[in-house]
């Protein structure tokens, strides 16, 4: 059960820190006020669900893990390349929508993969991956 929680709550805080990176490296490119303020929003939910994220992990005697270098320059790069080739609020959007979709894809793949993890892990996990649900409904009016 132990190992099951740790894993999960490593999921989740790194898939915080991957969104929140994502985030704030395409919020400075926004133009419409509305969508800024949106993902301003979601900068803020995120934070607090890497923090808990993070004291839960720190109960369990464990320090929270930055992203892989891989895949945190990944995700930077795939992201710069394809602001260069299509600029605009409509292509944060779908990149924001891109990203919601794989981090649902990801904590939903830990939840199965960690069947024994605690309760208050789980509950975790689905409220983050309900928030990446809300945001990807949110961003779509912008696409």
């Amino acid at each position: 059960m132990e190992y099951d929680t740790i894993k999960l709550l490593d999921e989740c805080s790194s898939g915080c820190r991957i969104a929140l990176s994502s985030m704030k490296q395409l919020q400075k490119n926004i133009t419409n006020p509305h969508f800024r303020k949106l993902v301003e929003g979601y900068i803020a939910s995120h934070t607090k669900l890497k923090n808990e994220s993070d004291a839960l992990l720190g109960e369990k005697g464990r320090n929270a893990k930055e992203p892989s270098p891989g895949t945190a320059f990944f995700s930077w790069s795939m992201a710069e390349i394809k602001m260069i080739l299509k600029k605009g609020d409509s292509q944060i959007a779908r990149l924001m929508m891109d990203g919601c979709s794989m981090g649902i894809q990801t904590l939903s793949h830990a939840i199965n993969q960690y069947p024994h993890a605690s309760q208050e892990s789980f509950s975790l996990a689905d409220c983050i991956i309900k928030k990446e649900e809300d945001f990807l409904e949110e961003v779509k009016q912008f696409r």
